[in-house]
């Protein structure tokens, strides 16, 4: 179920006509999968007990933008499961982001992951919840030629999937 629905979002979402024009040029692509009860675990053990060191864990994945809003998840009573989802959602984005980079760009030119994961770019989602990467161009000041040769002109389209166990993000690096 999960391939058929992912498979769904992707051609709706990279195959529809806008994408197969020539307006988008790809430049990497990457995904991942995330097993959401992992994540639980890791929400349960330490947001109860060491609500501190789960900040601490997040700050290493999460842009300033995504720990606000789940922070706001956190303080709002919602399904159990919406926080899980949050941040399996988030941490498969940015690893997807990753490889699409790492598919195009020697690894010696990329900042550390941790860099690209909490300065770089942040997932956050439309009114019609449809999810979207935004770049942060403010927080990379010491990448300018990074920014300049590999982030300035593109974007990353993201597609997310969810299926009781598990989150996958597909990302498409594009030039604009």
């Amino acid at each position: 179920m999960l391939k058929k629905k992912l498979c769904q979002q992707l051609y709706r979402r990279f195959l529809q006509p806008e994408f197969s024009s020539n307006k988008f040029n790809v430049i990497g692509i990457g995904a991942d999968i995330v097993y959401v009860p992992r994540i639980k675990r890791l929400l349960s053990k330490n947001l109860e007990h060491a609500p501190l060191r789960f900040d601490k864990i997040a700050r290493k994945f999460m842009h300033e933008q995504e720990i606000i809003k789940l922070r706001e998840l956190i303080s709002s009573p919602g399904p159990e499961n919406t926080l899980a989802y949050y941040v399996s959602g988030v941490w498969a984005v940015k690893e997807a982001i990753y490889k699409s980079m790492a598919s195009e760009i020697p690894l010696q030119a990329l900042p550390p992951a941790q860099v690209l994961y909490t300065k770089l770019c942040y997932k956050t989602n439309d009114e019609q919840g449809r999810p979207h990467v935004e770049i942060d161009y403010r927080s990379m000041e010491g990448y300018a030629d990074f920014i300049s040769r590999h982030i300035k002109g593109t974007s990353f389209k993201v597609s997310i999937s969810h299926d009781r166990d598990y989150v996958m993000a597909f990302i498409c690096h594009v030039k604009n």
